[in-house]
């Protein structure tokens, strides 16, 4: 390899490290930012389908993803899966931690989560939305379901961290590694 190829190879690395150090956040589908406190962003999909008024909120991982997960890309998008189903979509989005943001807890992120569901009952009209938490998403939606009943329709939670002793997997054995 030429002095040439070797420049052109590691311009291209530092490209990706660079890349990585700054993810860029893809929503596939069109949106909106429709609410904005502290660390939540409330982003509404709007169904195209002009019948579509049974709001989801869906609540995606927190950590170690970015909320776009729940609109990846086209073939891969929950998203578009409760559009074609007739539910008008909102997205949380929670922002990274910031300086100002650091004494923020469960107590906060739950009240930020009634936060965004008051806005959406206030956009639709509608009293009861459904709830949809994914990993991290799945506990806080069920945290949040136990305590405010009398707002959600229906509660979804998939790969949510909430009972690892249920089904014997590799995560209880992590769970119980000394630190």
């Amino acid at each position: 390899m030429n002095i040439n190829q070797r420049y052109a190879l590691q311009t291209k690395f530092m490209e990706i490290l660079r890349q990585l150090s700054r993810p860029y956040s893809y929503w596939s589908t069109p949106n909106q930012v429709i609410y904005e406190h502290q660390n939540l962003r409330l982003r509404r999909f709007p169904n195209q389908d002009l019948n579509a008024k049974r709001p989801v909120l869906i609540l995606p991982p927190q950590a170690g993803h970015h909320a776009n997960i729940a609109d990846y890309s086209d073939e891969q998008s929950l998203v578009r899966v409760f559009h074609r189903y007739g539910f008008d979509v909102y997205v949380t989005e929670w922002l990274s931690a910031q300086r100002q943001h650091k004494h923020l807890g469960i107590d906060d992120h739950i009240r930020l989560t009634d936060e965004a569901i008051e806005e959406i009952r206030r956009r639709t009209g509608l009293y009861k939305i459904h709830l949809v938490g994914e990993c991290q998403g799945g506990w806080q939606a069920a945290v949040y379901t136990s305590l405010f009943p009398e707002k959600i329709a229906s509660l979804v939670v998939a790969a949510a961290p909430i009972d690892l002793e249920a089904v014997s997997s590799p995560m209880n054995e992590y769970a119980r590694m000394p630190m």
